[in-house]
């Protein structure tokens, strides 16, 4: 499949545009050298289970926001992409043609699991020579989880607490009534 289109972008340096549809041999192989090299629009590239994209043509209409791309910029964004449910099919969906650049050099699609590079036996690979990518939540996004769980538990206190009191409203209306209502029989209310 080498039907490359040759584009130029914003810097005015000609580049291929790959198809996103390619299979992964037929993709250039890309080092992360390479790839920090794109993390300022309009060239803004992050690795998507083994695959190198350019996000840039969706920072204005992601709807996530900007910001959550912009912070995976020059990484493996793996883990937070498959986080919070996409799919490969949508990527391919959503993203523009010419937004698949390559593949991480040294890294097979099968041997991208769990946010890090491993060996094709499933190990760690021991070799200095290929890029281990350790995926790691950083403070802040510690402190949003914690932050998100306690509101989660104080938003269910607050429902909980709503839903006692207006059991304990009726049941003190109820009481009312019977008390203001004693010489109507009972029957009357049914």
């Amino acid at each position: 499949m080498g039907d490359y289109k040759e584009v130029t972008n914003n810097n005015n340096n000609k580049e291929k545009q790959v198809p996103l549809s390619v299979d992964d041999e037929d993709l250039p192989s890309l080092s992360w050298d390479e790839i920090r090299k794109h993390m300022t629009p309009p060239d803004c590239w992050m690795v998507i289970h083994g695959r190198v994209y350019n996000v840039a043509p969706v920072l204005a209409s992601h709807p996530g926001g900007s910001q959550i791309l912009l912070h995976y910029v020059g990484r493996d964004a793996t883990y937070p992409f498959d986080d919070v449910g996409h799919s490969m099919e949508s990527l391919i969906f959503d993203m523009p043609p010419g937004s698949l650049k390559g593949k991480l050099e040294n890294c097979a699609e099968s041997r991208v699991r769990g946010g890090y590079v491993r060996g094709s036996d499933g190990k760690n690979d021991d070799n200095e020579d290929k890029e281990e990518v350790v995926v790691t939540q950083s403070q802040a996004q510690s402190y949003m989880a914690i932050w998100n769980r306690i509101y989660t538990v104080l938003l269910y206190c607050v429902i909980l607490v709503c839903a006692i009191l207006l059991t304990c409203l009726r049941w003190r209306n109820g009481e009312r009534q019977v008390l203001v209502n004693e010489d109507i029989p009972s029957w009357a209310f049914s």
